[in-house]
């Protein structure tokens, strides 16, 4: 009896030892080619840079650094961009918290990436943007539209905060829809 035990708790053992190494390593296939990453493509095969999983963003690389723009499931870029302004219409500079120590965050907007690189300067603002958004939607949200498709919000606080004004380049050489592949 003591080595049926012994033989059934040695084969738990065993059981359980194999079902956390499977569990840490997940259900996949094959591993992956050896070298190999994940790329973002275009439609006509152009690579556009790595991808992260993580974040599901395409990362580009520019002078100031990684800049890390998200992706749609549907293999687009996401189009929106928020903003901070020194003035209280949402006019002049647009400013952003710069941010990221591995990458620059960056947003797209209409084939135009926004990113905020550096330390910034510590400097009041007085109001923030979203975009892009319809006239209905922006007052419904409480804030007051500037077309085209802007919606400003007026900032009752100042964040206090060190600021930078976004640079920006184009993306709009690159085909849609956006695929993520082996290289």
């Amino acid at each position: 009896m003591k080595r049926t035990l012994c033989a059934v708790g040695s084969l738990l053992l065993a059981i359980l030892t194999a079902w956390a190494v499977w569990a840490q390593a997940g259900p996949g296939g094959p591993p992956a080619p050896a070298g190999a990453s994940l790329v973002v493509k275009d439609a006509n095969g152009i690579t556009l840079g790595p991808y992260d999983s993580s974040s599901r963003s395409v990362a580009f690389s520019t002078a100031d650094g990684v800049v890390a723009v998200g992706l749609y499931t549907d293999g687009s870029f996401t189009n929106s961009l928020s903003a901070y302004h020194s003035t209280s219409d949402c006019s002049g500079e647009r400013l952003w918290i710069p941010n990221g120590s591995f990458y620059i965050q960056g947003f797209q907007k209409d084939g135009i990436v926004y990113y905020s690189p550096g330390q910034g300067t510590p400097q009041p603002v007085a109001s923030r943007s979203d975009e892009p958004i319809d006239s209905d939607s922006c007052g419904r949200t409480g804030g007051t539209f500037v077309p085209p498709d802007r919606c400003c919000y007026p900032l009752y606080y100042d964040p206090h905060s060190n600021w930078s004004p976004y640079k920006t380049f184009t993306v709009t050489s690159f085909t849609p829809p956006f695929r993520v592949a082996i290289q």
